[in-house]
């Protein structure tokens, strides 16, 4: 009796021990779109990912309409994997530079330039948050002219800035970028060339 007993208790345990060790993003909840929503805006309430979502729903675009209902996996760990800390609202300040920067360029120009400042805040070389070296003085022509709060910004200058604070790299380490067609710039252009996507030639 004592022995299974001891059996019941052990296969009790194993069974909470399975529901314990189940990932989170397994789980999912049901999400009902409202007027304003994009899938970025939920995925970054939910802490989950674009892709995460239309690959549990079956979606092919990142159109949706309020009413939708949608199954939202739940903290994929899909974050932050530069290692510089980033603050809530410096997402939304790099899609804002992207739309600035390369609004026009295709998206892995546009995640190659949210990279260039991920790179920079992680080098020694420049300031060591995103909004620091967004701001630093002369880096940036949108900071000075003030374009870069009149630029429309799109899911996709969105999505492209959350896969450069996922650590996507398009340029491999590059920490400048120029239009090499309007710049004549000596010191740009005597810059190592890493790799040139769209208008931008990219540098370190």
């Amino acid at each position: 009796m004592a022995t299974r007993h001891m059996a019941t208790r052990l296969a009790g345990i194993a069974a909470a021990l399975l529901i314990v060790m189940v990932p989170a993003a397994a789980f999912a909840q049901a999400y009902a779109v409202a007027s304003g929503d994009s899938l970025w805006k939920i995925g970054q309430e939910h802490g989950t990912t674009v892709d995460a979502i239309m690959s549990r729903n079956g979606l092919v675009s990142t159109t949706i309409h309020p009413g939708q209902v949608l199954d939202v996996p739940e903290s994929t760990g899909a974050g932050d994997k530069t290692g510089i800390g980033v603050a809530g609202n410096e997402l939304d300040l790099l899609a804002r530079m992207i739309a600035a920067e390369a609004g026009d360029e295709p998206y892995q120009g546009k995640v190659a330039v949210g990279a260039v400042i991920v790179n920079r805040a992680k080098s020694s070389k420049f300031p060591n948050t995103l909004t620091a070296v967004m701001y630093q003085p002369g880096q940036f022509e949108p900071v000075q002219n003030g374009w870069l709060w009149r630029a429309t910004v799109t899911q996709e200058d969105r999505v492209a800035a959350q896969a450069a604070i996922r650590g996507e790299d398009p340029t491999n380490g590059a920490l400048y970028f120029f239009a090499f067609k309007k710049v004549r710039s000596g010191w740009l252009w005597s810059r190592p060339w890493k790799i040139t996507i769209g208008n931008h030639r990219f540098t370190v």
